[in-house]
């Protein structure tokens, strides 16, 4: 097994990743915050907080922390997530078969902050396309939204058929949280 493989996750990224996947909203809070913008479904590295407040322009812990509040688990049905060759970066793609990738909505940001997480997806290779996604909320009531979706647009023979999880790219030294932004 590849050394980049076998690290141990820092526990600050794991924290902020679980902080991610266990937020929930209110129903309230999900109208409010889809009303301004159509959220957006992520289902790349901008599932880690840090990630996300990097590309935001965020710093710090704060900045990380402060992403969660924007975050819910969500899951997108009839796509499978797969990689693009050279880049080791995931897409998705549409499937017939009853298939879901697990990601994170992203509600209630400002339209600058779309476009900056529109930057990072790579908007040349990928259809914006809203899409139903399911999402989770305080009360364990479960809720379906719409949400823009970045759907690989490219030849699939760029593609390949590996695993991607946010867990194994935590464990890649290039892509934890510096160890001055967990202050």
């Amino acid at each position: 097994m590849p050394d980049d493989l076998k690290r141990q996750i820092h526990h600050e990224d794991l924290r902020l990743y679980s902080l991610a996947l266990k937020h929930r909203w209110t129903k309230q809070e999900v109208y409010r915050e889809i009303t301004t913008n159509v959220p957006m479904f992520v289902y790349c590295p901008l599932m880690l907080p840090w990630v996300l407040a990097k590309v935001l322009g965020l710093k710090g812990r704060e900045g990380a922390e402060e992403t969660v509040t924007h975050m819910t688990r969500a899951t997108l049905r009839h796509h499978f997530r797969t990689m693009i060759k050279y880049q080791g970066r995931p897409t998705i793609v549409y499937s017939k078969r009853e298939t879901a990738v697990d990601g994170i909505l992203i509600a209630g940001l400002q339209k600058k902050a779309y476009a900056q997480i529109e930057e990072y997806i790579g908007p040349e290779q990928h259809s914006k396309e809203i899409e139903e996604v399911e999402i989770e909320l305080v009360n364990d009531e479960k809720l379906i939204v719409a949400a823009h979706v970045y759907v690989w647009n490219e030849s699939v023979s760029l593609l390949e058929a590996t695993h991607w999880t946010p867990l194994d790219f935590m464990k890649r030294p290039r892509y934890q949280l510096e160890d001055e932004d967990r202050k």
